[in-house]
């Protein structure tokens, strides 16, 4: 197809448009982003890529496959490749970028820079597969999509994602070029330009697996387009071609793999391992498989040879055999239920679950229902033709559709794939619009141009999208800076990286797992795994649970939960835990913590959700806190600064569960007619329990070893009994013991000028005082001494007594 200069000039002020549009719809972040005590990044993952980042800066261009500051004390294997920290610190190194500061300014570029490569890709995505105009309209609406792309494209969203989304779109648009090499009649005089296509193909590959293992969602569509081909395609000569270029491709990718090292041994092909050659090579052999048969027994017209199936059912016997012995099936099937079946219900990730249908509006709007439109357009071109390009496009876009929708951390590949098909969805409207305005046109001898009204119609549309897809992300996006670190963490990790002892780890240096071995005064920092980057990246310090969700992650629930000191301790003291940090947002994802502790603690157990019903049948929601919530760690030491506490509230209720749309729902009976309910009275229950988080049921032990060092500057608001302040800093000390009776109780201040009382009993005739009353090396300090309420006898303690761990 010849395009003209005036088609050319307006293909090129559209691309150019977009581009400008979408860069400035990433760039909301920029001020917000850089004008606080540091600058930030958004979310919790970009953080360890920030880690990364400053790693390869220092170490330039080599990278850490080992992280001995992550899941101490065994370290951690990183599971996602160097591209990304890669391309993040040469363009660091290029504008100067030595300081994490500055890092931070000039690598936050690097994700809406790599989003303006999405619009050339799918501009020719569109034309390939369609026409000129879908690849117009492809590039255009691509540009202010919603959801996850943009997302993972703002700016200061150091992730991987969205160089993960440009490869993997970069990969099918060279296999599609691949594709219509193929459908060319001369093919085979051009084999140089399959080559060359093919070895794009292989490197756009190993340049996505080394950025991050997702990138085999796309090789997984290889084989399962090459049986439809070849079972399709008449030509034997254009079937050995195929095989030719997937044998090129992952040739490539093996060989490039190979020669830049393979850093860990197995066969898991999440891992980088020889999983992933295990893989290519299965695509390699399968799709030469599958050309023999083409060759030799003749799959024509959908009908094969019975020497055919035979032949074909012992190979395939004997390779099953084969992989079966070596374990790799194993190996794939956990990687692949690993992939595609973790669990939103099990964990509390959300970005594990399905979308939801107000998630999906709120990313596509009006985008949603052209592109199922279009959807069906590809199926119904695709039965009418059998186009062997839109049939690969259609597989990709199937898959990964299924994938995003069952998971919504995959949305990022989804809004590009909305846009095209909408595309091709806006192109058929245009078609079909013209051809109806051309027929009306004849019977009313009409001077409309029809064509131009057409147009005017589609571009009406495509404008009602732009102010919704832009109206939605400047009005819903505000809501992610949500998602960034707060002012409060900010405070508190730069806290620790100048109050606490630095570790004997450095930094910046990169480690071999095999020769590392940690010094004897190794300790970590307990938060929630939410955190743990924030620890390690701002703080310098080792966290000992991370978004990373390895063993720390279950070790912080199981702390939080506890609700026995002793056994607290016996969950921290094997990870050198010396520093807790708790934060109220923990009491409010009570749940979430409850499933990352196992069934020993479950979530009734803390937190009861009751209904409750007025005379006026309104309903009113109620959380009832029980004993184990009041005497959990988090509790103890978040709301009562590790204090005994004695109890204050007991409310005596009976409830009932009552059945509704298959769950249990409970309903305080007081608050309803028993005799509507028709409740058998063995069926109500009774419960001591609060409804406010600072009034306990039961009396509360005193931790005697944790201490209070540090808390944010900001107070709950909604919290009237107690100032409580959102993040708080304990150290983990093994006290002093004294002998006495009785209650023994300290004044303090904190170093928010909050003045509090810390209040123990004793135990066995004596006090384990965690803290000192003089020379405190901390803010928070006793304005006092001691002193036994029953006795008046009061006591000094200075810090040099106060017994430490990991020093």
């Amino acid at each position: 197809m010849i395009i003209t200069r005036k088609k050319l000039t307006v293909v090129l002020f559209c691309l150019i448009f977009s581009a400008i549009v979408g860069l400035f719809f990433r760039l909301q972040t920029l001020l917000d982003f850089s004008s606080g005590i540091i600058p930030i990044v958004m979310h919790e993952d970009p953080w360890y890529t920030v880690r990364q980042i400053e790693q390869m800066v220092h170490n330039y261009p080599s990278y850490a496959w080992f992280d001995p500051m992550l899941n101490y004390p065994d370290g951690k294997t990183i599971q996602w490749g160097p591209f990304f920290p890669f391309l993040g610190s040469t363009f660091a190194l290029v504008f100067g970028a030595t300081t994490q500061g500055d890092i931070i300014r000039i690598t936050s570029w690097v994700p809406p820079l790599l989003f303006l490569m999405m619009i050339p890709i799918s501009f020719l995505i569109g034309k390939k597969i369609w026409n000129l105009r879908v690849g117009v309209l492809s590039a255009i609406l691509v540009s202010v999509v919603n959801g996850e792309f943009l997302y993972r494209s703002m700016y200061g969203n150091l992730d991987h994602h969205i160089a993960e989304t440009v490869l993997s779109f970069a990969f099918i648009l060279g296999y599609l070029y691949i594709l219509q090499f193929l459908k060319n009649k001369n093919h085979s005089e051009k084999s140089t330009y399959l080559y060359l296509l093919s070895l794009f193909c292989g490197m756009v590959y190993y340049m996505g697996y080394m950025n991050i293992p997702t990138i085999m969602l796309v090789a997984l569509t290889i084989p399962i387009f090459f049986v439809v081909y070849a079972f399709l395609e008449d030509d034997v000569s254009s079937v050995s071609k195929l095989f030719l270029a997937n044998a090129i491709i992952f040739g490539t990718f093996i060989l490039l793999y190979l020669l830049s090292g393979v850093p860990y041994h197995g066969l898991d092909i999440q891992g980088y391992n020889y999983g992933v050659i295990a893989a290519s090579i299965a695509i390699i052999l399968f799709s030469l498989f599958v050309s023999v048969l083409k060759q030799h027994f003749a799959i024509q017209s959908g009908k094969a040879k019975p020497k055919c199936i035979v032949y074909s059912g012992i190979i395939a016997i004997l390779l099953i055999i084969l992989g079966y012995y070596l374990g790799i099936f194993l190996s794939f099937y956990k990687s692949f239920t690993k992939f595609f079946f973790a669990s939103f219900s099990s964990t509390g990730i959300d970005e594990l679950s399905p979308i939801s249908l107000m998630r999906a509006v709120l990313s596509y709007n009006v985008a949603i229902a052209f592109s199922i439109i279009g959807f069906f357009i590809i199926v119904y071109a695709i039965i009418r033709n059998k186009n062997r390009i839109l049939i690969y496009f259609f597989i990709w876009a199937t898959l990964l559709s299924i994938v995003s929708i069952s998971q919504v951390r995959y949305q990022y590949y989804e809004g590009p794939i909305v846009c095209i098909l909408m595309a091709i969805c806006l192109d058929q409207i245009y078609l079909k619009l013209s051809e109806q305005l051309d027929k009306k046109k004849k019977v009313n001898n009409s001077s409309l141009n029809s064509k131009n009204i057409a147009l005017i119609f589609v571009i009406l549309i495509v404008v009602v999208y732009y102010i919704l897809s832009l109206s939605i992300g400047l009005y819903v996006l505000p809501t992610f800076y949500g998602k960034s670190i707060k002012s409060e963490w900010v405070d508190t990790t730069l806290w620790l990286k100048n109050n606490t002892p630095e570790p004997s780890l450095d930094y910046y240096a990169i480690y071999e797992h095999d020769s590392f071995q940690y010094p004897s005064n190794t300790h970590t920092i307990l938060s929630w795994w939410d955190y743990g980057h924030y620890i390690l990246t701002i703080g310098k310090r080792l966290p000992l649970a991370t978004p990373l969700q390895d063993r720390g992650a279950h070790i912080a629930a199981s702390f939080f939960l506890t609700t026995n000191e002793t056994k607290a301790n016996q969950v921290i003291s094997p990870f050198h835990a010396r520093y807790i940090v708790t934060n109220y947002d923990l009491s409010q994802i009570y749940n979430t913590v409850s499933l990352w502790a196992g069934q020993k603690f479950s979530y009734e157990s803390y937190i009861h959700n009751f209904i409750r019903k007025n005379n006026n049948n309104n309903v009113t929601q109620l959380k009832g806190l029980r004993d184990p919530f009041f005497l959990s760690m988090f509790t103890r030491m978040h709301y009562f600064d590790g204090s005994f506490m004695k109890a204050s509230e007991g409310h005596e209720i009976s409830y009932a569960d009552i059945p509704s749309d298959g769950v249990n729902i409970s309903y305080i009976v007081h608050d309803l007619d028993p005799s509507t309910l028709d409740l058998n009275p063995a069926f109500i229950k009774k419960d001591k329990i609060s409804f406010n988080y600072t009034r306990s049921t039961v009396d509360v032990p005193a931790l005697t070893s944790y201490r209070l060092i540090y808390e944010s500057p900001k107070v709950v608001s909604n919290l009237t009994d107690f100032e409580i302040h959102p993040v708080k800093i304990f150290e983990h000390v093994k006290g002093h013991t004294i002998p006495g009776t009785g209650t023994i109780e300290l004044p303090l201040v904190t170093n928010q000028g909050r003045n509090f009382t810390y209040q123990q009993q004793s135990v066995n005739n004596t006090f384990t005082l965690p803290y000192s009353t003089t020379n405190s090396p901390y803010d928070v300090h006793a304005t006092g001494p001691y002193r036994i309420i029953e006795t008046n006898e009061i006591f000094e303690v200075d810090e040099s007594q106060i017994e430490k761990y990991y020093i």
